[in-house]
């Protein structure tokens, strides 16, 4: 008897519930939603305030980098003299990847030396460019936008969403597949 009483009360409280959460999802979909156009200008503005904030970094840290047409930010400390990192040539790298607060989010010395294809690994593309400048032997530091580490959505581990990077990076080797 007890359970055909229960029962009914279950579902006003079920019903309650579902108009509750109507109301609150109501009020979102009435709010304005940006165009095609608004989003560019908004997702320019953003590229445009990350930017700012990269060049005021690798200026008070001294770093007199070079731009790539994609926005990577780039300085090569040492040339090497070995064969240039090219499309699925196996790269070994030793490295340290901070945040621009100074955050170490990953290094060779905790997760071991990286071992990468230009090209055919999953590494950030801004990583992947730069080395791709690089010879066996050659250390080099990388401050990569975040549209090209790891976007809007972080790597859901050490590094958030819209996240700049900066790398600094030592070839170790390079195994060239003779695929240009």
């Amino acid at each position: 008897m007890r359970k055909a009483g229960l029962v009914p009360g279950i579902m006003i409280l079920i019903l309650a519930a579902a108009f509750a959460c109507k109301g609150k999802s109501g009020e979102v979909a009435d709010l304005p939603q940006p165009g095609p156009g608004q989003l560019a200008d908004i997702n320019r503005q953003l590229v445009i305030k990350e930017s700012a904030r990269i060049d005021a970094y690798t200026e008070r840290r001294g770093l007199e980098v070079e731009i790539s047409g994609s926005g990577l930010r780039w300085l090569i400390e040492e040339e090497g003299s070995g064969p240039t990192a090219g499309l699925n040539d196996l790269v070994t790298i030793e490295y340290e990847c901070f945040l621009l607060d100074g955050t170490l989010c990953y290094s060779s010395d905790e997760d071991g030396l990286l071992k990468v294809r230009p090209g055919a690994t999953d590494i950030p593309s801004g990583l992947d460019e730069g080395l791709r400048m690089l010879r066996e032997g050659a250390v080099a530091q990388f401050v990569i936008p975040s549209h090209l580490g790891y976007g809007l959505t972080g790597d859901r581990n050490r590094i958030p969403a819209r996240a700049p990077l900066h790398y600094k990076v030592r070839v170790i080797s390079v195994e060239t597949t003779g695929v240009r």
